[in-house]
């Protein structure tokens, strides 16, 4: 897949693209270290995931990366330009092509998450017209060396009572149920997502009389081996914090240091986290925007 305008050419990321895509994500932010060093060689191997590059002067000066979650659901991630290649308009060529490519999938939904501090970005959603459908917390708590057997890994007989337990304690106050996928991104908790993740034994919970009060899904961050990742918990008022704590007593038995996960800005789910002694990342806030 190539394509050019003018003297911008698009095209997929190669092997060989890796020294110079990495020499100009160094210099992505001022404050922080850039995470696609330590992604890199994840996300060219990744069949579900296609990173695009421009190229200028025979060398790629900008990339973003692509990644099909469903059938008709997309997760944008990882624009980069090279400093010295800004205000050329890359981003609106890249997400030309980009466009092109997921109308050609028939891919209908796009999503992508932007740190609230970045002012930049968020304006470029903004003059999208991008809808902002989300504002999310990272919070983390240490695992601790404890355990009272009733956290219960969920098997599919478990299904019906779950989809009961998801309809009536929402995550947020959307119609559609969105869980955090692996490398932390959004995708719709469909029932055959939720089928998956029983079969693969990624969803945990607590029951009282064979009914499901309280359940969380383990998903996990490309970039790390070092914190039990949580991408959806749920449940009634009693059940949830006690859940959330017994994840910390999960994530000691399998190795972690601690949990995590990204969590709405909804208030019965916030204070279920601080009773359950998650504190909150402050530097970690992301908008997440579709269209």
């Amino acid at each position: 897949m190539i394509e050019s305008r003018n003297e911008v050419k698009i095209r997929l990321a190669q092997a060989e693209d890796k020294e110079a895509v990495l020499a100009f994500c160094e210099h992505t932010w001022e404050d922080r270290e850039d995470y696609i060093h330590r992604v890199w060689g994840k996300w060219l191997a990744d069949e579900n995931g296609k990173i695009f590059v421009a190229v200028m002067d025979s060398q790629p000066v900008a990339m973003i990366r692509l990644v099909l979650m469903s059938e008709r659901e997309a997760w944008w991630e990882g624009l980069r330009v090279d400093p010295r290649y800004r205000k050329r308009g890359l981003v609106k060529v890249l997400e030309a092509s980009v466009e092109r490519y997921l109308a050609e999938a028939n891919v209908s939904i796009s999503r992508s998450a932007v740190l609230a501090n970045n002012a930049l970005m968020n304006d470029i959603m903004v003059r999208r017209d991008r809808q902002k459908v989300g504002c999310y917390f990272d919070y983390v708590a240490p695992s601790i060396n404890s355990s009272s057997g009733q956290l219960k890994k969920l098997e599919i007989s478990d299904f019906d009572s779950l989809s009961k337990l998801i309809t009536i304690y929402p995550h947020d106050e959307r119609e559609v149920c969105l869980y955090i996928n692996r490398g932390a991104k959004w995708q719709e908790l469909t029932a055959q997502q939720l089928t998956q993740r029983l079969k693969s034994g990624q969803v945990w919970g607590l029951k009282q009389n064979d009914c499901c009060q309280s359940m969380a899904i383990q998903s996990y961050l490309e970039g790390s081996n070092k914190t039990l990742w949580i991408g959806f918990a749920t449940g009634d008022n009693e059940s949830l914090p006690t859940l959330l704590h017994e994840l910390r007593q999960l994530a000691y038995c399998m190795g972690y240091q601690t949990v995590s996960g990204m969590f709405p800005q909804n208030s019965f789910i916030l204070d279920s986290l601080a009773r359950a002694g998650y504190q909150k990342v402050e530097s970690e806030e992301l908008w997440l925007y579709e269209w």
